[in-house]
């Protein structure tokens, strides 16, 4: 689902929740990027005792082909590597009682209908105190991820900077999307890194001016690495950031499609 999509996705899912479709204890994991889609989900669902948790996935899926056929479309693969000091997956950690998620869920209260005021005050405080039954769902996501070894996967009480993280690295799709190339072609080029960088530097100024941390250790060191003459940041690429030769980002397979 498209952040674009997410409030169309979330009312649907609200309407199920309203007729019971939701089992007691359910989890819904946002896989999306993006800094919104979690709390768009939360408003909607955690009114109906459903809880909600960011989760952002941090490699990249290419689909291998396209064409009519369904079964052929399916064959996807996985094109970047683990990325160094950060899981390939991070979930937001169920909140203890009383922290910043009460607060979330009393404002959700807050828009209701007024009739609606007292049962959805129970149901928010549910969504506010994680039951038994979320901690063990939780917990079997989480060792189902892990089951073959191949994903790094953790849990963060603090996803709002690891979303902000992963911005930044997104924010090269469009420079992707531009190029029709692949982004290891895209990045190959130092016009385009050059891109990607003056996008990076701005954001970060905008982080600076608004107390976001970023939780990547090799950010910082990004503005550098991409302002690199060709030959240096292709033979430090090869090293630390090797890329399935056929990986494109969403956008561009988007514009492909």
């Amino acid at each position: 689902v498209k952040t674009t999509a997410t409030a169309a996705a979330a009312e649907q899912l609200a309407a199920l929740a309203r007729r019971g479709g939701f089992p007691k204890g359910a989890l819904v994991l946002s896989l999306q990027n993006g800094v919104r889609n979690g709390a768009v989900l939360a408003a909607a669902l955690e009114p109906h005792g459903v809880c909600v948790l960011t989760t952002m996935v941090n490699f990249n899926v290419v689909w291998s082909s396209y064409c009519d056929s369904l079964a052929a479309a399916l064959h996807i693969r996985r094109c970047t590597p683990p990325k160094i000091g950060l899981p390939c997956i991070r979930v937001q950690n169920l909140p203890s009682p009383g922290n910043e998620r009460k607060g979330r869920a009393e404002q959700v209260m807050t828009k209701t209908k007024e009739g609606e005021e007292s049962e959805n005050r129970e149901n928010t405080a549910a969504a506010a105190a994680p039951t038994n039954v979320q901690r063990a769902n939780l917990n079997r996501i989480v060792l189902a991820l892990r089951a073959d070894g191949a994903l790094r996967v953790s849990l963060t009480p603090n996803i709002r900077d690891v979303q902000y993280s992963k911005l930044l690295i997104n924010l090269q799709s469009a420079v992707n999307a531009l190029s029709r190339e692949p982004v290891p072609a895209t990045l190959s080029q130092r016009g385009y890194r050059l891109a990607w960088r003056g996008l990076i530097v701005e954001a970060l100024e905008v982080y600076q001016a608004a107390g976001i941390t970023v939780c990547a250790p090799y950010v910082p060191l990004l503005p550098f690495f991409l302002s690199l003459p060709d030959w240096a940041y292709r033979a430090l690429a090869a090293v630390l950031f090797p890329l399935d030769p056929g990986c494109k980002s969403s956008m561009l397979q988007d514009v492909e499609a």
